[in-house]
């Protein structure tokens, strides 16, 4: 039998045949593929990956998590917390340093959603492994954070919160409590599927022990918290200085 030696070394990740098929098409079948058969992309091992090809799919996952989370928390500062600094047309110091809060705020949860997606990839490059396995491991853990881009399912559902404020009746304000309700549990898969599958891709692609495995299971929940604190402190520290400031007018 004739042997295609190119056909067995091109990739089967869409993502890398994104100019043939399309932007679009090949990231959300390279997302799919990712999240129902992390085994089969951590086959992926045997051939050439692209770590920059992994890094754009993991900035373009990123995005599409920042978005949906961005609009969302913008307009419940706004209508829900009624944050201002300032809205007297006189004071334009308070509209400046508004804006200054909240694009350190989005720059914050920016920061945020790029340090988890790629805080695993510390695990991938074993030193038993020869150097080009260890590349290949890290840029397969960047597509391994796919399902952040499914943000968008529980950020929708919080749209019913829109009429948590308006005097409904029993029926209006179920859908409130079970739009909360199921943005929550929707919210708390996709953290979940992106943590074991995490877990599982290490185990697939570098074909560590379990010890490992566990280690990289108890890491990622500390590592997402420190972070979240490290962004939180960011934009409080902005707030604070913002308040510091409009208190010596």
């Amino acid at each position: 039998m004739a042997v295609d030696r190119e056909l067995l070394a091109a990739s089967r990740i869409p993502w890398v045949h994104r100019r043939r098929i399309g932007r679009w098409r090949a990231y959300w079948r390279t997302n799919v593929f990712v999240m129902l058969h992390p085994a089969h992309l951590a086959e992926e091992m045997e051939r050439p990956v692209s770590l920059s090809d992994a890094q754009r799919f993991r900035h373009v996952t990123v995005l599409l998590a920042f978005v949906p989370l961005a609009a969302w928390s913008d307009w419940f500062a706004e209508h829900q917390l009624h944050l201002s600094l300032g809205h007297e047309p006189r004071f334009e110091l308070g509209w400046v340093l508004e804006y200054v809060v909240f694009a350190m705020a989005a720059f914050s949860l920016w920061l945020f959603l790029l340090m988890v997606s790629g805080a695993g990839s510390y695990f991938f490059h074993p030193r038993r492994l020869p150097i080009i396995r260890q590349n290949r491991g890290v840029a397969l853990s960047y597509y391994a954070c796919a399902p952040l881009a499914w943000v968008f399912v529980p950020a929708t559902l919080l749209l019913g919160t829109l009429f948590s404020d308006a005097d409904f009746g029993g029926f209006e304000r179920k859908i409130v409590v079970w739009s909360a309700l199921m943005a929550g549990v929707t919210c708390g898969l996709t953290v979940l599927w992106f943590w074991v599958g995490l877990v599982l891709m290490l185990r697939h692609t570098t074909g560590c022990g379990r010890t490992r495995a566990i280690a990289l299971a108890i890491y990622l929940p500390l590592v997402w918290a420190v972070s979240l604190v490290i962004c939180w402190t960011i934009t409080a520290g902005v707030v604070f200085v913002a308040l510091v400031i409009l208190s010596l007018r």
